[in-house]
């Protein structure tokens, strides 16, 4: 819309009762489609992101598998919903941001927005982009029901809910919270505790749903139980030894026939088998990225610290590298930012990055 027809809109409906929005949010359209059309720029962004549907999107973030969904979101918040058919799943695509977002699963219940992510990598920047996520769906919600902004009653908009749900090797405790302050804080605050909340604030809810964590959520909601099983199984295999297609096939083969994700799984048993490979390899390509910046960085500490850094680096340098590696594996910050900000080579960053891009989905860096 130009400067001009947002003018005219406001003259129009300035002290004016908003358009009357339907009681249940309605799902967002497709703004980032839109936008393109508006900007006149045939131009495709080459940095956007094709990603295959993991297993946890599978399982909970489709239509046909909304009873799951119903019984996660029971479990985690404390509800009792019993129709799935109130959950309506909604899609990101943000005219925003330049490059294409997208979270693993979103919908609206009632008036109510939730956005749950999954990762097996824990990255202090989950507040951040949760926020991106929030914003585009409201951005979405408030231009497919015409709800203006610029009259004085109040717009009401669905309350948010954020969850991020990990299952990484890393140890982590059974539940914790991520807040977007950490981000703003100076270094020496957040060493010693000592965050104050900001203006701008967004809290994520982090849940550890590795099998053994949280057992009281496992029995609220039996497929997230035997989706951690199912993880749990293929690592245990790869750790034997077994290789990636093994591992793969000996869990699904092993599953037990009571498991009520077993139905859903074999209909699409080769769709299943393809998701977790992609998983597991990911996840087993981002480890060795790790080490690899730890041995890499390790030796140039070595070479460029004195010897009293050198005594204090490893266990700083490791989380340090998570974040980084995080950061590689978002799409969303250049080799010169994630270095500048971290105080490391930058080829180091791009020699990780070129490492990651040869079997990795990643955007430009």
């Amino acid at each position: 819309m130009s400067e001009e027809d947002a003018r005219k809109t406001a003259r129009t409906v300035e002290g004016d009762d908003p358009p009357k929005e339907d009681t249940a949010p309605q799902p967002p359209i497709d703004d980032a489609k839109a936008s393109d059309n508006e900007s006149g720029d045939d131009t495709k962004e080459t940095t956007y992101r094709d990603h295959k549907d993991r297993l946890f999107k599978f399982l909970f973030g489709k239509d046909e598998n909304r009873e799951f969904t119903r019984s996660l979101y029971n479990a985690l918040e404390g509800a009792h919903v019993t129709d799935a058919a109130d959950f309506t799943f909604i899609d990101l695509e943000s005219p925003i941001y330049k490059r294409y977002i997208r979270n693993d699963v979103s919908f609206f219940i009632g008036k109510k927005l939730r956005i749950w992510e999954h990762q097996s990598t824990v990255s202090g920047n989950m507040p951040l982009r949760m926020l991106m996520y929030a914003t585009s769906h409201y951005y979405s919600h408030l231009k497919r029901n015409k709800i203006n902004l610029f009259t004085s009653k109040l717009q009401e908009i669905p309350e948010p809910g954020l969850w991020c749900l990990y299952n990484g090797i890393d140890e982590r405790p059974p539940q914790w919270e991520e807040t977007l302050s950490l981000a703003y804080a100076p270094e020496e605050e957040r060493k010693a505790g000592s965050v104050r909340s900001a203006d701008v604030e967004t809290t994520v809810h982090m849940v550890n749903i590795n099998y053994g964590k949280n057992d009281d959520l496992m029995e609220k909601c039996e497929p997230l139980k035997e989706y951690a099983w199912l993880v749990k199984e293929i690592r245990k295999r790869r750790k034997d030894g077994k290789s990636m297609d093994e591992a793969v096939d000996g869990a699904l083969k092993e599953m037990p026939k009571e498991f009520v994700i077993k139905p859903i799984i074999e209909a699409s048993k080769g769709a299943v088998r393809e998701m977790c490979i992609e998983d597991f390899t990911m996840e087993e390509e981002f480890e060795l990225m790790r080490e690899a910046i730890v041995e890499d960085t390790t030796e140039k500490v070595r070479k460029e610290t004195t010897e009293k850094v050198r005594k204090e680096t490893t266990e700083e340098n490791l989380n340090m590298f998570r974040e980084i590696t995080a950061l590689i594996c978002s799409g969303m910050s250049s080799a010169k930012e994630i270095a500048e900000r971290f105080a490391v080579p930058e080829e180091l960053i791009e020699s990780c990055a070129t490492m990651m891009r040869a079997k990795l989905p990643l955007g430009d860096l």
